[in-house]
């Protein structure tokens, strides 16, 4: 059986030599062959580690088709232009292979150590001028000797086994490695029984030194000092009875938070296991998927973390209407959506709104947009198109009712905006293919809104407006917009039916009414998330109130 570490180079080498054999070149090829998610793995991992020569002398593409391979997988790492390895012979060959050949020149390795033994750089000396033999010599002592990296290093004369990996890694070998036997901490009767009296006995005077920690009063590390037995209790009842997360506790106390959990598995308690959310691949049809790359393209992020690998989509708000739209949209796709209290500061003023995360199923990595390029398949398709171009105005967009007072009438105006001047364009040249006469306007960076880049709006006015929000109205999710598109039509109606004053009467006090309910609904949002941002972070908020009124006095 072969160890983890050795089993995943084997299977990189197969693919490669899957690729060589059957000389793949599409994205069609690489999937019908090896698997959507392996070739997009593999594709990212060659991206990682190697130079774009080492990539055509290991899968026989051209520097062309390499570029063109990352950009249709949507893979945002570019290979290095220098070369990462000193050879790539023991990538092209299975282990079976490399260990057969290493026995072969047994006689030749043995020499070979025995000139490091009385030349203690030679090796160095070796693996500049022979790497394939400093390959072989490094073979045999892992796999055939199987001597961990420190023994080789002692062979090899080299300084650390540091050393011994990096060099292994630039030759393209494996170090066997070890599986590591976590030990599992058990939470035992004795352990919860403790847990249970201090809650009994002592759980009230524990929290009021919690409060006083959180406020600043007094120091997890002065406590620690009075009475060690106390600032054990005082984590055991925080995070055992009060639930309060580990991590939490870490920041609040300035403790490591391996630390913690030291003390509560010294009294026969352990950390709860991380929560894993209820995620679902993504199952829609190309409009649905449209219209998430709009939301990503505008406020919404959507990423794949580096280290956890996870794929989240993430917005700051305080509208209602927003928070409903990010629900809606992800919460058939996952359990996991985080809704926390956010503070801005902005003119040594403080704002407070909500930030949501959902955590997603790694099938929505392809819907990670490129922030300057709408896909050529949303184009081709009306109803994708449409789809995307809402979920842009949901996000970017405005729906304007402008009473004019001279007239009596009431315009309508679309307009969206964004920074990219390529993704703008794109969907002005769109809308004139359909029929729409789409304004295209350049605003350039404004201070006062702390605009740093200029803007490009497209805008569409009265009737032509009026069309393309109807043809938007059954992909938009914004409560506040939809809103809005039905007084307008509402609008048109009254016109039919009372005439163009009243209806014009009507229209202007029911706007009126909305943009009041709109602020009101806002406002309370903000009031919440300072509520609940006071209540979770009570220590950082006095902090800041009490910078703010020094600053104001």
């Amino acid at each position: 059986m072969l160890l983890p570490k050795i089993a995943r180079t084997e299977k990189l080498k197969e693919k490669l030599q899957q690729i060589r054999e059957h000389k793949l070149k599409t994205r069609k090829q690489l999937d019908e062959t090896l698997g959507e998610e392996e070739a997009h793995e593999l594709l990212e991992f060659l991206a990682k580690n190697f130079s774009y020569k080492e990539i055509e002398e290991l899968t026989g593409w051209n520097k062309e088709t390499i570029k063109t391979l990352l950009e249709t997988y949507n893979i945002n790492y570019k290979p290095s232009t220098s070369p990462r390895h000193k050879t790539l012979y023991f990538l092209r060959k299975p282990l079976a292979e490399i260990v057969h050949e290493a026995l072969n020149n047994k006689a030749i390795i043995a020499q070979e150590l025995r000139k490091i033994q009385e030349n203690p750089t030679h090796f160095r000396t070796l693996y500049y001028t022979n790497p394939k033999k400093a390959g072989l010599i490094l073979a045999y002592l892992m796999y055939i000797e199987q001597k961990s990296t420190m023994e080789i290093a002692e062979t090899l004369k080299l300084k650390h086994k540091t050393t011994t990996l990096n060099i292994a890694k630039q030759l393209g070998l494996t170090p066997p490695g070890r599986i590591k036997q976590k030990k599992q901490a058990k939470i035992t009767s004795h352990g919860i029984a403790y847990a249970q009296q201090i809650a009994q006995q002592e759980g009230k005077r524990l929290e009021k030194l919690h409060q006083q920690i959180t406020e600043g009063k007094i120091t997890y590390q002065q406590i620690e000092k009075q009475n060690p037995q106390t600032a054990e209790k005082l984590v055991i009842h925080m995070y055992w009875n009060r639930k309060q997360s580990i991590k939490t506790l870490a920041k609040t106390y300035r403790k490591d938070h391996r630390t913690l959990k030291k003390i509560l598995e010294k009294h026969g308690l352990t950390t709860r296991p991380a929560r894993k959310y209820d995620k679902k691949p993504f199952t829609g049809n190309i409009v649905e998927e449209a219209y998430i790359y709009g939301l990503a393209l505008g406020d919404i992020t959507l990423r794949k973390h580096r280290k956890t690998k996870a794929i989240t989509a993430a917005l700051s708000t305080p509208k209602p209407a927003m928070i409903k739209l990010f629900k809606e949209t992800f919460q058939k796709y996952t359990e996991g959506i985080q809704i926390r209290p956010k503070r801005i500061v902005k003119d040594n003023e403080d704002y407070y709104e909500w930030r949501l995360t959902a955590y997603l199923d790694k099938t929505f990595e392809k819907l990670i947009p490129d922030k300057n390029k709408i896909p050529e398949k949303y184009l081709h398709s009306e109803k994708a198109f449409y789809s995307l171009l809402a979920a842009l105005t949901d996000c970017e967009g405005s729906i304007i009712l402008r009473p004019l007072n001279e007239n009596l009438v009431v315009r309508i105006i679309y307009k969206v905006g964004m920074t990219s001047k390529n993704v703008m364009e794109t969907i002005h040249r769109k809308l004139k293919s359909l029929g729409f006469k789409s304004h295209l306007n350049i605003e350039g960076p404004d201070p006062r809104y702390r605009k740093k880049k200029s803007m490009y709006i497209i805008r569409l006015y009265g009737r032509e407006a009026y069309r393309l929000v109807r043809e938007l109205k059954p992909y938009m999710k914004h409560a506040e917009k939809l809103e809005k598109i039905k007084l307008y039509q509402r609008y048109i109606e009254l016109k039919r039916t009372k005439g163009k004053t009243q209806a014009y009467e009507i229209l202007k006090k029911e706007l009126k009414k909305l943009k009041k309910k709109i602020k009101e609904e806002t406002r309370k949002s903000r009031e919440k998330a300072k509520q609940q941002y006071q209540k979770e972070k009570p220590q950082l908020f006095l902090q800041h109130h009490h910078h703010l009124l020094y600053n104001t006095f």
